[in-house]
């Protein structure tokens, strides 16, 4: 093959916007490039404790519902397997539609009622915290406008 057409071939082989271009191989980087990399976007990190415990409360909120559910499927399906009693096909449907849903909203509710204060354990339901994260949340979306 021609260089020509070796060349003309690396140009076309990859999309426009994806990956490295031969022109980006061959660009020094820029001082506004390497400050972009290293600068913060506003976000605050969260301290370890207060990420284990929404871990934690994700876990139970959404493990709960979701180990429920499957141990229901399952004795439906010992029920129906042994001839025990006739289980009707809409209910495993209705069984995993609702230990799914309640596992999703699970995830919004651990993160909403843990408390972002990292000295303050919080309740075990979390209402109080809720109160305080609700606002806090939508206090953020008021002020970017």
């Amino acid at each position: 093959m021609l260089p020509s057409k070796r060349r003309a071939k690396e140009l076309q082989a990859q999309g426009r916007g994806f990956g490295i271009t031969v022109s980006d191989k061959n660009r020094r980087p820029e001082e506004s490039d390497i400050n972009n990399n290293t600068q913060n976007d506003g976000d605050d990190e969260v301290p370890p404790d207060v990420f284990n415990r929404l871990i934690r409360r994700m876990l139970f909120f959404v493990g709960t519902p979701m180990g429920l559910g499957i141990g229901l499927l399952y004795v439906l399906s010992l029920l129906k397997k042994g001839n025990i009693r006739e289980v009707p096909g809409w209910l495993p449907f209705l069984t995993i539609l609702l230990s799914f849903g309640t596992s999703a909203m699970g995830i919004a509710y651990a993160t909403l009622t843990t408390s972002w204060d990292q000295n303050k354990e919080g309740s075990l339901l979390g209402w109080e915290e809720a109160q305080k994260n609700w606002p806090e949340l939508w206090k953020e979306e008021d002020d970017k406008r």
